[in-house]
């Protein structure tokens, strides 16, 4: 069986969308991608690995996901790589900061229980224009934020974004995480923003002081990660 690489969704319209656009610019036809969607937020994305610690997180995932086409017939052993993307949803009644630092200690390897993403506060962070260095939102608007982007927005039709627009979004956002996490708006040096690092100033300088989130997609993070500097144009 070939190699593959399992995506997780968090919700089953946006992402996947995202999920299809990069693929078209970044990755090989030959690639073997796998989407499953797991249909909740990041809060029940822990209630249900907490239910049993130790067992195997995998077995525990494909249980929670089965109508995800193609995943039933796979093993762990089937899957070489492993990236979840989730909101933040800091509005969300069960929200605690010491419950993502477990899920960011519990999915920080990709080859092994998989690699956790996370947008602030959701998905459609993509979607800003700028400026945005010292955007925020606050967690009690997480609800309407959707909302603010209106029928104009260049990005609204996510499939249809460029590789050249991609470009640009990777770049701003890749600013935004080194200004979060290091204070300097420059590009940051290849792998030098970790989602841990990301989560902890989050809650260090936004969540806890002003129960804010400083906005931030995980998408572009993950494609600066995942390929070499000679396959990325704006390296």
């Amino acid at each position: 069986m070939s190699y593959k690489i399992l995506f997780i969704f968090e919700g089953q319209k946006t992402e996947p969308k995202i999920g299809d656009c990069l693929q078209h610019h970044f990755f090989s036809e030959d690639s073997s991608i796998i989407y499953s969607v797991f249909g909740s937020n990041i809060y029940s994305l822990y209630d249900v690995l907490r239910r049993d610690e130790h067992a195997d997180v995998f077995e525990v995932l494909k249980e929670q996901m089965p109508s995800s086409q193609g995943l039933q017939d796979l093993d762990s052993s089937d899957i070489g790589e492993i990236y979840l993307f989730f909101d933040h949803d800091g509005h969300d009644t069960r929200a605690d900061n010491s419950k993502i630092l477990n899920l960011l200690a519990t999915f920080n390897n990709e080859t092994d229980n998989g690699l956790l993403y996370i947008n602030y506060p959701m998905v459609e962070a993509i979607k800003e224009l700028e400026p945005f260095k010292n955007k925020v939102c606050a967690i009690s608007d997480n609800r309407r934020y959707k909302s603010t982007f209106s029928g104009t927005n260049p990005y609204n039709d996510l499939q249809q974004i460029s590789k050249s627009n991609w470009n640009e979004i990777i770049v701003k956002h890749l600013r935004k995480a080194n200004w979060i996490v290091n204070n300097d708006y420059d590009l940051p040096i290849k792998n030098s923003v970790e989602q841990f690092d990301v989560y902890k100033k989050q809650i260090d300088d936004y969540i806890t002081p002003s129960n804010c989130v400083s906005i931030l997609s995980a998408f572009p993070l993950f494609i600066d990660n995942y390929f070499k500097d000679e396959q990325l144009d704006y390296r």
